[in-house]
């Protein structure tokens, strides 16, 4: 299944930067002594290709790429095949279908016919079919070696990854609802959902495979088991006070702006402590990536002592089943 999602992610992304470019800005260029002209979109046609082509680079590049990263790295580093074929088959052929709808919803009480944006509702929602089948998947493929994130760096992120990719696209289909936008449209609740799945989902999963293929293509295991936990953790820490702090302060603020009798100052400064737990979670995750590069350095140059196996969290007894890095 890796395959077919990244295969599926190479042929989608340039249909969506093709389309969005000659619909946005228009073509005009001498071919074989022909003149080709196509005229750009204006007004509302531009702002909807531009949600649409925004997120669907999420959903069917990004999604494609990290979701069969996944696939791949957990069967592997635990030894044990997919669970289900059928399931990761819908899975890929629902996002397929779907996900080319989504996007629209963004706006949601713009200057937009109203089927546009309630197609664009159908789509996302219709999105919990392939997100149950990829966390169905998931978790029963690693059901009965959870005990393995305790020892691996590798499975530690792309299991945490997998995760946020269900909690960000349960979350993103019932934020399309009309209802629920009217409050968290425009507010710091849709920054909040946006680095969920950019950097809980995306980023932890991509730090997991470069722990996986680095040592690989180094020959060299990994120095420091230690940085590699701080990494983790910083990280991990970080994203969820990011998320949680920007949801909880996104949601009041979005409340608080529907009552016209709070003054918008008022609102601004009671966002105030959400935003100092998002610079305090920013700070651990750059920390977290200081040391993430101190890492890759190390690899690379080969500092650090030489290991003979790889690079785990705790070291396993003998008697426990063996696990990659």
């Amino acid at each position: 299944m890796t395959q077919w999602y990244i295969l599926g992610a190479v042929f989608w992304m340039p249909w969506l930067y093709v389309t969005a470019i000659l619909v946005i800005f228009g073509l005009d260029l001498q071919v074989f002594g022909w003149h080709v002209q196509l005229a750009a979109g204006t007004g509302v046609v531009q702002a909807t290709t531009n949600w649409w082509f925004n997120h669907n680079v999420l959903g069917l590049w990004i999604t494609p790429v990290g979701v069969g990263t996944a696939y791949y790295l957990i069967p592997k580093v635990i030894g044990r095949p997919v669970y289900s074929y059928y399931l990761s088959v819908i899975g890929f052929w629902a996002l397929a279908f779907f996900y080319s709808w989504a996007g629209m919803h963004h706006l949601i009480g713009g200057p937009i016919p109203a089927w546009m944006s309630t197609a664009s509702v159908v789509g996302s929602m219709m999105m919990l079919i392939p997100v149950a089948a990829v966390a169905l998947n998931h978790h029963m493929t690693m059901r009965g070696h959870f005990r393995q994130l305790r020892y691996s760096p590798t499975l530690r992120f792309v299991v945490f990854g997998a995760i946020a990719y269900t909690a960000v696209s349960v979350q993103g289909a019932f934020e399309s609802l009309k209802a629920f936008s009217e409050i968290a449209h425009f507010t710091h609740y849709t920054v909040a959902h946006a680095h969920l799945g950019a950097y809980g989902f995306f980023a932890m999963i991509m730090f997991g495979a470069t722990y996986y293929i680095m040592p690989r293509l180094t020959g060299r295991e990994w120095a420091s088991a230690r940085l590699i936990r701080m990494h983790f953790w910083l990280c991990a820490i970080g994203i969820t006070l990011y998320f949680t702090g920007l949801s909880i302060g996104g949601w009041f603020q979005g409340l608080a702006l529907l009552d016209h009798e709070i003054p918008f100052i008022s609102i601004v400064q009671n966002t105030v402590p959400y935003l100092i737990s998002r610079s305090v979670a920013g700070i651990l995750m750059t920390v977290g990536h200081i040391i993430f590069a101190v890492n890759i350095v190390m690899i690379v140059c080969g500092y650090g002592k030489v290991r003979t196996g790889p690079t785990l969290f705790v070291e396993q007894s003998a008697s426990r089943e063996p696990v990659q890095v």
